[in-house]
């Protein structure tokens, strides 16, 4: 998968002459990125779909210059895992392994360095697991 790679917003363009509407336009880098992670995922026979827990883990390279023990750096995580979400959700034409990211629920995130990862120890990329939530599981409760 490689490097992990955040979310941004679209970069708004010109108006189309044909439709009068400003375009709009999402990056390459992350339309890369995400289109590998969809490669890697779709394998999958079936899309997930009800209420799912997302645990994920995103290991990104440490450079030389930061001696920090924890990533407290750009890119945020909750971008990396937004981006993540959208590669991995159907789309126009593109088919996902979870109908639409609203089916989260609950998440566990995580950001580390790449050498601090438990597989592919030193290669920078994304662990994830989805549980599917059934009613009856359902026994936490909250406000207390």
């Amino acid at each position: 998968m490689g490097e992990p790679f955040p979310w941004s917003a679209p970069t708004l363009g010109g108006i189309n002459p044909k439709t009068g509407k400003r375009t709009c336009y999402q990056s390459t880098k992350l339309k890369k990125w995400q289109s590998e992670i969809r490669s890697q995922v779709v394998h999958l026979e079936r899309m997930i779909d009800g209420p799912l827990i997302l645990r994920i883990q995103v290991y990104a390279t440490q450079p030389p210059s930061n001696k920090d023990f924890y990533p407290i750096t750009k890119p945020d995580l909750d971008n990396q895992v937004k981006s993540f979400l959208d590669a991995i959700r159907d789309q126009k034409g593109i088919k996902g392994i979870i109908k639409d990211d609203n089916r989260i629920i609950d998440t566990v995130s995580k950001k580390r360095w790449a050498h601090q990862r438990p597989t592919y120890q030193g290669f920078p990329g994304i662990d994830f697991s989805l549980e599917i939530v059934r009613e009856e599981d359902e026994n936490e409760t909250f406000g207390k």
